[in-house]
């Protein structure tokens, strides 16, 4: 009879499966709800690696290979890991997947201290990471007093240097997400003057006489070259905060830490610009680039696309539906044309979503054809992006269709699988269904969604396929439905699957449950669509 020793580790993983922390970033209010969801998992699985050696060697790794921390008091949760990767050394080389919320506001803890700033500077000599000079006196070593003035600022920077510990302790991480307050990378005491220092952070006490002791950590951190996944967005600082924006010197740090990353999604807030001050150098890898919430001039997102290999995918979304955008930098026809001008990307690209506030759409050139681009598969565009031209004039409906179907079959490639048309026509709605199940010139379409409603999200809009090794993209084959072509309507709050020319009634969320959501975009926008740290998705929708 077979013993639970045995038993092989195939088995073992699927009786016990690690909790995986990452997926809940999103869904989980608090803190003390995340631990009620993980924590019986987690539990178990500990317990049973204490039953033998055997075990522990094989679940541990396994417990800790993805990571997130989240919520408010940042400053003892990252302490706290810190601590644990410094006395788990094998563990901390086995986390592959990293996500870090860097919240300064910290409301929990009592009035952040120079004990706090002196353990960082311990932990930082153990890891081999950089620490600040400035902050510390020449003579003695002991720490400069801090202006009661700027402790809030000091906060930020003591942010810095954590996540700059915890960097040198996971070297093997793959995916980083980080949501971080505006300013956290930015050189801002560097070049300054001793008095000039003092004026600014200290009180009464004289600080490094050197002046090469009065530099930044900025950018000393040695690169990761394991990560192909960066995500970064704002923390959840209110708008108002001078920090509450997303800096391109931030970007240009960050970069610096995945020099091979080749998906990157950034996030800002605001309409105020994030983009990175050295493209070229950094992005020389980059295949999949979303950009949310960071509205940029032609010639900003030219030279990010020109930074970047030949895309795969490609979204642009820059749209909400709470707020006023009075105009927008850039048109779908110009990014399309970036896009067609890029390298090999007519060939490469699989993925292309651009979603545009349709407040003045009537202004923006629209796509004239994206017939081009013969292996695109998912597109994602406002209605009058592709349709402008059909929508105006009181033409009949036998010429109406005529129109539509001229404009779709010179518009789209034939290599289509999934559809989404944002803000669609009414008036050619009736048309659609019977232009785009025309097989001849549509072979691969399988799926299509029209959208009405205003409160549209397409950054959690991801084709629901399994992951590709070869070009770490986030899109990528659909699957045939066995032949079906499906329409999904979506309605203000109700939607319907249109089959076969059968219409059948659902609720908009069980509709929602079959659109495999990017965790990476899911993440970014956490910050951005609520105020609070978490966002449920049901917000979101």
């Amino acid at each position: 009879m077979a013993t639970l020793n045995d038993l092989p580790p195939e088995i073992v993983y699927q009786m016990f499966p690690s909790p995986s922390l990452r997926e809940q970033f999103c869904v989980i209010n608090t803190d003390a709800d995340l631990a009620k969801e993980i924590q019986p998992s987690w539990s178990s699985a500990l317990s049973l690696s204490r039953t033998c050696k055997r075990y522990r060697h094989m679940l541990v790794p396994e417990l800790y290979r993805n990571v997130s921390i989240h919520g408010s008091n940042s400053f003892q949760k990252l302490k706290c890991f810190i601590q644990f990767l410094i006395n788990n050394k094998d563990i901390a080389l086995n986390i592959r997947s990293l996500y870090l919320h860097l919240d300064p506001s910290n409301t929990e803890t009592k009035n952040f201290t120079e004990a706090d700033l002196e353990w960082s500077h311990w932990a930082a000599r153990q890891s081999g990471a950089p620490s600040p000079y400035y902050l510390w006196h020449s003579e003695d070593g002991k720490l400069l007093q801090m202006s009661e003035s700027r402790r809030s600022r000091t906060r930020i920077l003591h942010l810095g240097i954590l996540l700059e510990i915890v960097l040198s302790r996971v070297h093997g991480v793959q995916e980083l997400g980080l949501a971080v307050p505006g300013g956290l990378f930015c050189d801002q005491y560097g070049p300054w003057s001793r008095n000039e220092l003092d004026g600014l952070l200290w009180r009464g006490e004289p600080g490094p006489s050197d002046p090469l002791k009065i530099q930044t950590f900025r950018g000393v951190q040695q690169p990761l070259p394991n990560i192909k996944m960066l995500a970064v967005r704002p923390s959840c600082l209110p708008k108002s905060h001078p920090d509450a924006t997303i800096t391109p010197l931030d970007l240009n740090h960050l970069l610096h830490f995945a020099p091979n990353a080749r998906s990157i999604f950034i996030a800002s807030r605001d309409g105020q610009p994030a983009s990175p001050l050295d493209t070229n150098s950094q992005w020389s890898n980059v295949t999949c680039l979303t950009i949310t919430e960071t509205f940029l001039g032609e010639q900003k997102i030219r030279g990010m696309i020109q930074g970047c290999a030949s895309l795969v995918s490609f979204k642009y979304l820059n749209s909400r539906a709470d707020t006023y955008v009075p105009h927008w930098p850039v048109s779908p026809e110009e990014i399309v044309t970036i896009l067609r001008e890029h390298q090999n990307t007519t060939t490469t690209l699989l993925t292309l979503c651009l979603d545009l506030n349709d407040w003045y759409r009537a202004e923006y050139e629209a796509i004239r054809s994206l017939s081009d681009f013969n292996n695109l598969e998912n597109l994602w565009v406002d209605a009058s992006t592709v349709l402008k031209k059909v929508k105006y004039g009181f033409f009949s409906r036998p010429e109406k269709h005529k129109r539509l179907t001229h404009k779709l079959s010179t518009s789209l490639p034939a290599s289509i699988k999934r559809l989404h048309l944002a803000g669609n026509e009414p008036q050619v709605r009736h048309n659609m269904c019977e232009v785009l199940t025309d097989c001849e010139k549509f072979p691969n379409l399988r799926l299509v969604e029209l959208e009405d409603f205003v409160r549209r999200f397409p950054e959690l809009w991801d084709p629901n396929e399994d992951d590709s090794d070869e070009d770490d993209a986030d899109q990528n084959d659909i699957g045939d439905n066995d032949g079906d072509l499906t329409f999904s309507a979506m309605n203000g709050g109700g939607g319907s699957y249109l089959q076969d020319g059968d219409a059948q009634e659902e609720d908009i969320g069980d509709i929602n449950k079959d659109t495999n959501l990017s965790y990476q975009e899911r993440f970014i926008r956490a910050g951005i669509e609520s105020p609070s740290t978490m966002c449920t998705l049901g917000a979101l929708w």
